[in-house]
């Protein structure tokens, strides 16, 4: 009977030793209830700067994105028109002794603004570079002597034409040059991204000894001078004045022939695509040349009447119709 006893009272022991065990195995050590909250925390901070980085990223993208409605909508938006031009290429566009940015194309841009209820924001841009420039939207638009060709079509939507001026070789007065032929094996020198060498004869352009170029009309004008080429080739009203202004006094050779008969036609430069803000720029345009803005700033900055009224080349039109601007 003892020994019964005793193995029974053995037994509750264990029971309540294991029951004790088990209910002491439920609350964690301190050190494991801390180190369990701290991880905790730290997963959670992750997720919200996570989450922050998302939203902010979202954030930008759509900032990037023109609303579904057009660039147009997207520049009255944000109630300013982001410029992008040639900081030398006067008259049309410069930069003047003070610092300050004028020019035709400048002067028709602010006016434009101004009837549209808009700030101007003037951005110089590398010229050949300036489609790159367009189509990140790091400007909304080129204003500055963009002339109209094939192969800008392919990556701009433009506006109607609202001004046109000849190309033209610029030589020294005893050069002998007289025409595009005299130009074979001579060193000729033109801009960086410049539209009057791709819209003349290809096998004429090979004659050339060297082309060369340079990023600005000074630049160029200065190699003329001191024999680092024989001839450029380029805008007539932009180097006529541009040498009037730093006292050289060149030969102008008129070669519209040689570009098919048509004039140098300059329009405003949008994302491809962009046919409500072309539309919404042609509307202005007419309306600026129909009350006599556009002659006026032309005879001011050009000397001499050059604008157009929303002209519209076959080139321009064929892209239209076909669905590529």
């Amino acid at each position: 009977m003892k020994k019964l006893n005793a193995i029974v009272s053995l037994a509750l022991v264990c029971a309540m030793t294991a029951g004790l065990s088990a209910c002491g195995g439920s609350t964690p050590a301190p050190e494991t209830t801390a180190a369990a909250e701290t991880t905790a925390a730290a997963e959670e901070s992750k997720a919200e700067e996570t989450e922050a980085a998302e939203a902010s990223e979202a954030e930008a993208s759509e900032a990037a994105e023109a609303p579904a409605d057009g660039d147009y909508a997207y520049i009255m938006d944000k109630g300013e028109m982001i410029v992008g031009f040639d900081d030398a290429f006067p008259p049309f566009s410069y930069q003047d002794d003070s610092g300050n940015y004028d020019g035709f194309d400048l002067a028709c841009a602010a006016e434009l603004c101004k009837r549209w209820g808009i700030e101007i924001k003037y951005q110089p841009v590398a010229w050949a570079s300036k489609e790159q420039e367009l189509n990140s939207k790091s400007i909304d638009i080129i204003w500055s002597g963009l002339g109209i060709n094939e192969e800008r079509l392919q990556v701009v939507s433009f506006s109607d034409v609202y001004c046109m001026d000849g190309g033209a070789i610029v030589t020294k007065k005893d050069s002998g040059i007289t025409c595009l032929d005299d130009l074979a094996g001579k060193t000729v020198a033109c801009q960086a991204g410049n539209g009057y060498i791709i819209r003349l004869d290809p096998a004429k352009v090979d004659t050339f000894g060297e082309l060369i170029y340079q990023d600005t009309t000074a630049e160029l004008l200065m190699q003329l001078d001191v024999g680092g080429c024989d001839a450029i080739i380029g805008d007539s009203v932009s180097f006529s004045y541009s040498a009037k202004q730093s006292g050289y006094d060149f030969e102008y050779i008129d070669i519209v022939a040689d570009m098919g008969g048509e004039m140098s036609r300059y329009a405003v430069g949008c994302r491809l695509g962009s046919s409500d803000l072309v539309e919404k720029i042609n509307e202005t345009l007419h309306e600026m040349y129909a009350d006599g803005t556009l002659t006026k700033l032309s005879e001011e900055y050009l000397g001499g009447d050059y604008a157009v009224d929303c002209y519209i080349p076959d080139i321009l039109q064929e892209a239209r119709d076909a669905g590529k601007q």
